[in-house]
């Protein structure tokens, strides 16, 4: 198993909610999950039901139709 810091991508990570950019908090290696990538994301001050969920690595981006629910504490 990997020690901290984990690797992390070598290709620039963003993530929009809403089409506004959220802020990555984390981008890496999922800890005991040979293969995948965890990316912690900071919403900001949305709120909304089915906003669009864009993950973009480099060019790659997620598939089209992501969407999340994001409700007010």
């Amino acid at each position: 198993m990997a020690v901290a810091p984990f690797p992390t991508p070598v290709l620039p990570v963003r993530v929009t909610i809403g089409g506004a950019d959220a802020e990555i908090l984390y981008a890496g290696r999922a800890p005991g999950f040979a293969g995948l990538i965890q990316i912690n994301a900071r919403v900001g001050n949305l709120t909304g039901l089915d906003l669009a969920l864009l993950v973009l690595v480099g060019d790659n981006a997620s598939q089209p139709g992501l969407t999340l629910t994001v409700v007010a504490q």
